[in-house]
């Protein structure tokens, strides 16, 4: 089984403004993260970015457009490695976590992609839907659970049925 470690927790209340750092949150189904403000529905509940990833970005001297624009939920160490396409789902704490949509478009104004340097945010994070309510804490594992079928029915894949 694929896993990560959660390695820190925010909640985003409002646009413009810096994440409250949490030990521990609670997802709630069909929801997101209780008190964030896209804890409203829809496909991106819940943002996750690998550890690496913030790490690269942290040192980089040319800061790509997406840097300051990109917020994670959870920072996972570990994410890159597992097996995130569309359906996939996820174990996070006790909550569960439906992957719907992975790695995110570069912008063509971005001055990573104008000088041809490689942009690791483009693929070192993932959107999810909240599929079981449950909490989560820093140090909790993400664990990749199986291939699961969207209740949208937009991003199923051939499970052998």
């Amino acid at each position: 089984m694929e896993t990560g470690v959660i390695r820190a927790l925010a909640v985003f209340t409002q646009k413009g403004q810096p994440g409250q750092r949490r030990e521990r949150v609670r997802f709630l189904e069909g929801k997101g993260i209780e008190g964030d403000r896209f804890a409203d529905g829809g496909p991106r509940q819940v943002s996750l970015m690998d550890a690496e990833v913030r790490a690269w970005m942290d040192v980089q001297e040319e800061k790509g457009l997406c840097f300051a624009r990109y917020k994670e939920n959870l920072l996972v160490e570990g994410l890159a490695r597992m097996e995130l396409g569309e359906g996939r789902e996820l174990s996070a704490g006790t909550a569960r976590l439906q992957v719907t949509d992975s790695g995110k478009r570069c912008f063509p104004e971005c001055p990573l992609l104008r000088q041809g340097k490689k942009c690791r945010l483009s693929g070192g994070i993932c959107y999810a839907c909240v599929t079981g309510t449950g909490e989560a804490a820093v140090g909790d594992r993400v664990s990749s659970v199986s291939q699961a079928w969207c209740s949208d029915g937009k991003t199923r894949e051939k499970a052998g049925f």
